[in-house]
């Protein structure tokens, strides 16, 4: 029993806390990219997310990249462009054709 835990600790805790490189680092960024974008396919985005329930480097290359994404959300505002702004902009590009 105590091989068992100490196995089960081994398995799940101390490799999890490792930090290690993942062998899959260019396909799992590519699928983060994806899926952060909403572009993922259904099973792309389960299958990552068990992925990084298992890969230290993934999980905090997820976290990493989403909290930089919400901070830019935060960040960024939309402002309605002024009619008259959008309306010389329109003027000056039609006359550079």
């Amino acid at each position: 029993m105590t091989h068992e835990i100490s196995r089960w600790i081994k398995k799940n805790l101390v490799t999890r806390y490792i930090k290690t490189e993942c062998p899959e680092r260019r396909k799992c960024l590519q699928a983060l990219e994806e899926i952060l974008d909403n572009e993922a396919p259904e099973d792309m985005e389960s299958e990552y997310k068990a992925h990084i329930d298992q890969c230290w480097s993934c999980f905090q290359d997820y976290k990493l990249e989403r909290a930089i994404r919400q901070l830019i959300k935060i960040k960024l505002e939309r402002k309605p462009v002024p009619d008259k702004l959008l309306e010389v902009i329109k003027t000056r590009i039609s006359e550079s054709e």
